[in-house]
């Protein structure tokens, strides 16, 4: 009887890592698991956290403040400091 097929077929590919980093890996795994295994799985997490993120999560004061933070051209900083001052002058929460 001959094996089951996988929906999604694994595809070689080479990569480099630094040998410190395989050795921290190999400390990890165990004798018989796959390396490609956890770095597909690696891949898939980070992938995945990636597509989660959303700027509506994020409420616009913290999104502002950041910005505000940030190394950014002056004509854009004024611009973000009057919209902060903007927004921490008025309680946006409360219903008119």
């Amino acid at each position: 009887m001959s094996r089951r097929r996988s929906a999604d077929k694994a595809i070689p590919i080479s990569i480099a890592l630094p040998r410190s980093i395989v050795a921290r890996l190999d400390q990890v795994l165990a004798y018989k698991d796959s390396r490609s295994a956890f770095i597909g799985d690696a891949i898939k997490k980070k992938l995945d956290e990636q597509r989660a993120f959303s700027f509506d999560d994020i409420e616009t004061e913290a999104l502002v403040r950041y910005l505000l933070e940030r190394d950014i051209p002056s004509n854009i900083d004024s611009a973000l400091r009057t919209y902060w001052a903007m927004i921490t002058s008025s309680n946006l929460s409360e219903e008119p």
